[in-house]
């Protein structure tokens, strides 16, 4: 113990004491460092869950969107449209289905190749508009004509019921969320207004 103290303090007439306060005063400064390092440790494992939930998250709706067009497309080959209209003359499902697949696809491409805000709110507004005019066309033809459940037994049938369903969630999503932006830029405007 003796010969650390000199290490450190390089001087000879130190006593008994001092040599036991250094070795506190290094084991108090390494404690304080190790929660410093817990803290940092913490922080970085949380920032690696966060992180590998949202890139799970982003995976699953990339999954879900290539389950969909894959589903789509043979519910579209497994009945033709001429069975189709064979079975429910008054019904439109084939054509909505395909045009759905391919609008949205279109839309949803459109809006991630937006570069200035004006752009970004049209593609915004166009992708809620043409995800209600789908949703009402949908629900019409699921909802509206009386011999759609002779499709029943067809792959055709449940697609349709599954599209008319995610369009009806992520249209009143869309909307809500239109809402909760304009109320912000609103209450943000009144705000500004009041400060002048």
């Amino acid at each position: 113990m003796y010969i650390y103290n000199l290490m450190d303090t390089g001087n000879e007439n130190t006593s008994h004491n001092d040599v036991e306060f250094n070795i506190k005063g290094r084991n108090s400064s390494k404690v304080g460092r190790t929660s410093d390092d817990n803290i940092i440790k913490t922080s970085t494992y949380c920032d690696w869950i966060t992180s590998a939930i949202i890139i799970m998250f982003i995976l699953g709706i990339i999954a879900s969107v290539i389950t969909y067009v894959v589903y789509v497309i043979k519910s579209l080959c497994q009945t033709s449209y001429y069975e189709q209209k064979n079975l429910c003359s008054e019904s439109n499902a084939w054509i909505y289905l395909l045009l759905s697949m391919v609008i949205n696809a279109f839309v949803g491409l459109c809006s991630e190749k937006s570069k200035n805000e004006s752009e970004k709110s049209n593609s915004y507004c166009t992708l809620t508009i043409s995800g209600l005019a789908f949703m009402i066309w949908g629900c019409v033809e699921l909802y509206g004509v009386k011999c759609v459940n002779k499709l029943d037994h067809t792959l055709l049938y449940t697609t349709l019921k599954i599209t008319v369903l995610s369009n009806i969630v992520i249209t009143c999503l869309l909307m809500l969320f239109g809402v909760f932006i304009c109320s912000a830029i609103c209450n943000g405007n009144h705000v500004v207004h009041n400060s002048i």
